[in-house]
């Protein structure tokens, strides 16, 4: 258990439920695209893996050749559709939910393989904890897979900060404007490989967010 056990919980409003019921239909067309991508990403998760974040379980069918999945998932409208998924999984128990929040990882220290966070670090509220937390938990040969939307630049940079206010309010305390890679590069972690993702891809509002995906590890 994270040392940090004052944390509060997540505020869960309406806005954040309405999110949780709509994610799926509102990123069908988005994720058909991102689908070779987590399959990719994910052969990489190996041994003993905690995903923060899973939301409504988009990765569940791409683990192969792990020992088990905990799943770290703050919001309780999320958390229900979760375990609807888990329960239809072709294989449920490698599965576990918990309620948490990835700021405070419910892991001893170095003991996990992998830490899986895909589209997830745009909306914890404190990123740098975040970050700290998952090179506490991880083991010092173990990895984090990421994939991340960041900011960009030029007009779409400003587009993003112009957008980040309402998209905090609406859409999970989505930051689009995070410069995401440089946080976990400062955060003392090595990526150690990186995967290319076709800019037409587009996974909010306007079109070709920038999209990065790797692997990294604590140096």
């Amino acid at each position: 258990m994270s040392p940090d056990e004052t944390l509060a919980p997540i505020r869960e409003d309406e806005h954040s439920r309405r999110f949780a019921r709509a994610y799926d239909s509102a990123n069908a067309r988005s994720e058909r695209k991102l689908e070779n991508v987590r399959s990719s990403l994910l052969r990489h998760a190996s041994g003993t893996v905690i995903e923060i974040g899973p939301g409504t379980g988009t990765n569940l069918s791409f683990y192969t050749g792990v020992e088990h999945v905990t799943l770290v998932e703050p919001y309780q409208a999320m958390r229900k559709i979760l375990s609807g998924r888990v329960y239809t999984a072709q294989h449920p128990g490698l599965f576990s939910i918990v309620d948490g929040r990835a700021e405070a990882i419910p892991a001893a220290s170095h003991t996990i393989d992998t830490v899986v966070s895909t589209l997830v670090l745009c909306s914890v509220p404190e990123l740098d904890r975040t970050l700290t937390e998952i090179r506490r938990v991880l083991k010092p040969e173990g990895n984090l897979v990421f994939l991340e939307h960041h900011v960009g630049v030029g007009l779409r940079s400003r587009a993003q900060h112009i957008l980040t206010p309402l998209m905090r309010k609406y859409a999970a305390n989505c930051h689009l404007d995070r410069n995401t890679p440089q946080a976990i590069s400062d955060a003392g972690f090595c990526v150690q490989r990186m995967i290319t993702i076709p800019t037409d891809l587009s996974l909010r509002v306007l079109p070709n967010w920038p999209l990065t995906a790797g692997i990294a590890t604590p140096s």
